[in-house]
């Protein structure tokens, strides 16, 4: 009997039983995907903090510092081969003028240095000419760069003495340079001079440029110590002005007078002027050298009539002694030249110049001179 009871029971309650469970387990299951859909939830909130930390901490966090650069070397020079011919006893001639080489490199970011040697200045005792601005050694000097944009100079190079005095070589607009910078032999050095010294050059607002130093002197120390305490400061600057012109000027001091150093001051003023063909350039220079005061100066115009062939006329004047003349050391000579500028390809020029010289109160008969330069540059 109590058998048949619990047959009966089964029958009656058994899917009632079944069905209680089944929706237990649906409520289970519907839990369970609440609660990781929250895990989710969680999760993704947890990868966002994550983010913004790490976003934090990038901004923050000074970059880091790249790889120092290699040393670098490189390797460059020029050559110059020139004919000159003229009248008045003037002897006909092929000369090296130039051969330059030269080496360069950097050794960090920071620190750079320059050699260059010219062997068509190594003279013979022959000539009579030999001083130490004939060695071959023309430029050794340290770079150093500075805060703001500025470099150190520290070394024997050109002094920062007039625009054509420092103008590159390659890119100079006549066979030679002005006659203030050009006439040695009767004091003309107010500029393309080196000297041992110390310099701070830069840009300020990116239009005025500066080079200004302490030299042993201004160009007679080239190669040499100094025989004194005395030294000689030297600068340059330069104005950019809207519409292509410059304007500049530069100066040297070499200090009081002193027994066996007689003063050697210098004070010039430079236009430059190119607009699309057009370029105009100018020069006055004055100075004094013991009780000698000097003068010199030019007037230069060119314009482009081919991208690689440029027509010149220059009028320049040179005064060794404004206080007299008479005699070829003091006479002031006056040089009318034309000429042309040619570049077949960037690195091979051709020039030539058809000089007329004229000298005050006929120290020397007018001679005409043609000048003619080919030179190549790597």
């Amino acid at each position: 009997m109590p058998s048949k009871l619990l047959a009966l029971a089964l029958l009656v309650f058994g899917p009632a039983a079944r069905a209680a469970d089944s929706e237990a387990i649906a409520a289970l299951r519907a839990k369970i995907e609440q609660q990781a859909a929250q895990v989710e939830t969680l999760r993704a909130e947890l990868a966002r903090l994550e983010a913004d930390i790490r976003g934090r901490d990038a901004v923050s966090a000074p970059p880091p510092a790249p790889p120092p650069p290699p040393p670098t070397v490189k390797f460059g020079g020029l050559i110059q081969g020139w004919y000159v011919a003229g009248d008045a006893g003037f002897n006909d001639t092929f000369r090296i003028r130039r051969a330059e080489l030269r080496v360069s490199g950097d050794l960090t970011r920071k620190f750079g240095w320059v050699l260059m040697i010219d062997p068509a200045k190594s003279l013979t005792v022959s000539s009579g000419t030999v001083n130490q601005a004939s060695r071959v050694l023309q430029d050794a000097f340290i770079t150093v760069a500075v805060p703001h944009g500025a470099t150190v100079q520290f070394g024997q190079y050109r002094v920062p003495l007039s625009r054509e005095g420092v103008e590159p070589v390659v890119t100079l607009d006549t066979v030679e340079r002005a006659l203030f910078l050009a006439d040695r032999a009767r004091g003309g050095n107010y500029g393309d001079i080196r000297d041992i010294g110390v310099s701070l050059r830069g840009t300020l607002g990116g239009r005025y440029d500066y080079h200004v130093g302490v030299f042993n002197g201004s160009g007679e120390s080239q190669n040499d110590t100094d025989r004194e305490d005395r030294k000689a400061v030297v600068g340059r600057f330069v104005a950019r002005m809207p519409g292509g012109l410059r304007l500049g000027a530069s100066g040297a001091w070499g200090g009081a007078a002193e027994v066996g150093r007689p003063r050697r001051d210098r004070l010039g003023g430079e236009l430059l002027y190119t607009r699309g063909p057009v370029k105009l350039a100018a020069e006055l220079m004055t100075g004094r050298d013991g009780a000698l005061e000097r003068r010199g100066f030019y007037a230069h115009a060119g314009y482009r009539f081919r991208p690689r062939l440029e027509g010149i006329v220059r009028v320049d004047g040179w005064d060794p002694d404004t206080s007299r003349d008479g005699g070829l050391a003091a006479a002031t000579e006056t040089d009318y030249t034309i000429g042309f500028n040619y570049n077949p390809i960037a690195t091979l020029r051709l020039q030539a110049n058809a000089v007329h010289k004229v000298f005050s109160d006929d120290a020397l008969e007018d001679r005409n001179l043609l000048l003619i330069n080919l030179q190549t540059s790597w």
